[in-house]
């Protein structure tokens, strides 16, 4: 059979139910009724189907014998023939494919999908995935696939949600669901998840950022916290700097260093395609973040971990707040947000993909903003 350059053509393992039933439609237009599905049916019998008494049509598919040897089928019926023969054809090509999986176990199911994956996925996205498999929802590992059950799936994210935080039962939920519909695409499920706890979120202001600055003594980090509270950089971002990154008064950020699946720190592409972008810096700033380096070096020489324990050890003599080095990126995002900085601005200066994720994680209201809002509010009140 000549492949139409205009069709996706499904290979069984890895079915796509888009790719099939836009086959189908092309299939229909050119009536070329379900004979096209024998190449993925392995000589399965094509149901034929037959026109009712209505006016419709149905087709027949063998289903199972049941214990008293009847044979029972699946019924198919639709306004036109070929319609009927399609709704049959997709659900013996479907059956054929669930059969395939019927001794792979959810284990193994994870696995396959991971390794489907390990071309597309960033490291540490592969590394996160693999600790899931391993920890994740133990009481349905072992199951095979196609015995899973939607009650199984609600016991065991229950059984998770008294263990773990609503975020991380989500998060687990996600992938499991990733995973089923890569090997039952018929499998709709329809879990009750743990609602999700909204927390208060400490933003560093003016004061704390420059407190922080006046108290480090270690060059890297002082570069590190520059790149973070100014140009938004992430720690992965930081680390991968290189001299060349430099250019004029600008960083050029276009990768990022994280751990392998095998826990070695590698440099790969940044988190998304946003996160490619070019930041322009005061010229002041570019000087200090060029002292000292030597042509082909790293900006800064620490690795992501590297920050997070050295910037933790500089907020405990500065604070008793307990924050990590990506907060500020929040207080970035949030004194452009409170500058009437323009959201597709502050999207592409940190390289968020979207206005949504930055309005519901990055523009949250600085304490001394707030004050100052809530002066106005109060004050025009007043004067009623």
């Amino acid at each position: 059979m000549a492949q139409d350059k205009d069709v996706d053509y499904i290979t069984l393992g890895l079915h796509s139910t888009v790719k099939y039933q836009r086959y189908c439609t092309i299939a229909a237009r050119k009536n070329q009724g379900a004979a096209f599905l024998r190449p993925f049916l392995g000589g399965t019998v094509m149901a034929k189907a037959k026109k009712l008494p209505s006016g419709k049509w149905r087709a027949l598919v063998y289903d199972y014998t049941d214990s008293s040897g009847k044979r029972k089928y699946q019924s198919f019926t639709a306004e036109t023939k070929k319609e009927a023969e399609f709704l049959a054809a997709d659900y013996s090509l479907n059956k054929k494919m669930r059969s395939s999986t019927h001794s792979i176990t959810l284990y193994d199911g994870y696995t396959r999908y991971i390794e489907s994956k390990n071309n597309v996925l960033s490291p540490s996205t592969l590394r996160e995935y693999k600790r899931q498999q391993k920890h994740d929802f133990p009481e349905l590992m072992p199951l095979p696939i196609q015995k899973i059950t939607q009650e199984n799936i609600q016991v065991a994210v229950n059984r998770a949600a008294g263990l773990y935080s609503p975020k991380t039962v989500h998060n687990m939920h996600g992938l499991l669901v990733s995973v089923l519909s890569m090997f039952l695409p018929n499998f709709k499920v329809s879990t009750t998840l743990p609602q999700k706890i909204r927390k208060k979120v400490y933003v560093p202001d003016d004061e704390m950022i420059k407190s922080l600055m006046d108290a480090c003594t270690n060059p890297d980090l002082l570069k590190a916290i520059i790149l973070a509270s100014i140009g938004t950089l992430r720690r992965s971002e930081i680390s991968a700097l290189l001299e060349s990154d430099l250019v004029g008064n600008s960083v050029k950020v276009d990768k990022a260093m994280v751990k392998d699946s095998a826990g070695k720190w590698v440099v790969k592409l940044p988190k998304t395609e946003e996160s490619t972008r070019t930041i322009d810096f005061p010229p002041e700033t570019m000087k200090l973040l060029r002292e000292g380096l030597q042509e082909g070096e790293r900006v800064v020489n620490l690795t992501p971990n590297s920050i997070t324990d050295a910037f933790a050890e500089l907020r405990d003599k500065v604070t008793t707040e307990k924050f990590g080095i990506h907060k500020l990126r929040h207080y970035s995002a949030s004194i452009m947000h409170a500058l009437n900085v323009p959201d597709i601005y502050i999207m592409e200066r940190g390289g968020w993909k979207s206005r949504e994720t930055l309005q519901k994680i990055y523009t949250h209201a600085l304490d001394d903003q707030k004050t100052k809002n809530d002066k106005i509010v109060l004050d025009y009140f007043s004067e009623l």
